[in-house]
């Protein structure tokens, strides 16, 4: 595997997990400054460093990416593993709950699509309610878990990332871990938009 660009030195963060978000916006608006045509004279060198930052910035912006490019720096060969993989037994139960939600949503959906009048969609009001709800409140507690992963596990990272000298592998444990929970709850977190606008756009 080619060696990784190392998306942190491009836009002088610290390699950690856990990142000051005004302050890579400042790195971020600096390097962008510093690749304006005025500044730098090959417009060519200009498009390309300018993408270039503007992938630094949206990859460290966001925990899962920023856990990813980690690891590809860290232990690069460990990344193609990632992929896939048992949901982590913490959330069984939001898993449950979203799964039972999206099922409702599912139903209404085919119902709607399905209405042949505006009564009969007009009948379907109450139902549809409870399946957004539902919906909503899965939502909003994958929302909390990510929040309560974003303030537990990455603090965490950084700690094993300091000590990795005495034990390099268990920084590259907790990256991993942590990297495929915010995989599961960013595709939930998807999933729930994506099915609230389908409610929302069925039958219309």
């Amino acid at each position: 595997m080619a060696d990784p660009r190392d998306y942190f030195a491009l836009l002088g963060m610290p390699r950690r997990a856990v990142l000051d978000p005004a302050e890579l916006k400042r790195r971020y608006h600096d390097a962008t400054r510093e690749t304006h045509p005025d500044v730098v004279l090959s417009s060519a060198q200009v498009t390309t460093d300018s993408a270039e930052i503007n992938a630094a910035y949206r990859c460290l912006l966001q925990p899962s990416t920023r856990l990813r490019q980690l690891l590809l720096l860290v232990a690069p060969d460990q990344v193609a593993q990632l992929k896939g993989g048992q949901i982590p037994s913490a959330f069984i139960d939001i898993f449950s709950a979203l799964a039972g939600a999206v099922q409702a949503a599912d139903g209404v959906i085919a119902k709607k699509k399905a209405a042949t009048s505006a009564l009969s969609r007009a009948l379907l009001a109450s139902e549809e309610m409870l399946a957004r709800e539902s919906l909503e409140a899965a939502g909003l507690t994958v929302a909390a878990q990510r929040a309560s992963l974003e303030s537990d596990a990455l603090p965490a990272i950084d700690a094993a990332l300091s000590a990795d000298t005495i034990n390099p592998d268990a920084a590259t444990a907790k990256i991993a871990e942590a990297f495929r929970a915010f995989g599961f709850l960013d595709k939930w977190q998807a999933q729930v938009r994506g099915k609230l606008l389908e409610l929302f756009e069925a039958g219309g």
